[in-house]
């Protein structure tokens, strides 16, 4: 039904996921909804490494920016974040 990346830690993937970015080439590659969520203080993932990432995302997609959030903590924005994706994405 979709694709969701949260807090995706872009720049320690190749670390994270030994070298496998399978699912991040399938989210490249898919024509599904997608929710990209990042928080903008993120210690794993840069500002600028999630704006590649989400450029090279086709649409369909949502990107949410949690203003201030670390990693660990995207609660501000992802409960509002997943209802309205949820809503708009099984009409």
């Amino acid at each position: 039904f979709g694709w969701a990346a949260l807090t995706p830690p872009l720049d320690y993937g190749r670390a994270l996921f030994l070298g496998s970015g399978a699912h991040l080439a399938a989210a490249r590659a898919s024509a599904l909804p997608k929710l990209l969520v990042h928080g903008t203080d993120d210690q794993f993932c840069s500002d600028a490494a999630f704006d590649r990432f989400a450029a090279e995302v086709p649409e369909p997609k949502v990107v949410v920016l949690d203003e201030g959030a670390p990693h660990f903590d995207i609660r501000r924005a992802l409960p509002g974040a997943l209802r309205r994706w949820v809503a708009e994405t099984l009409g």
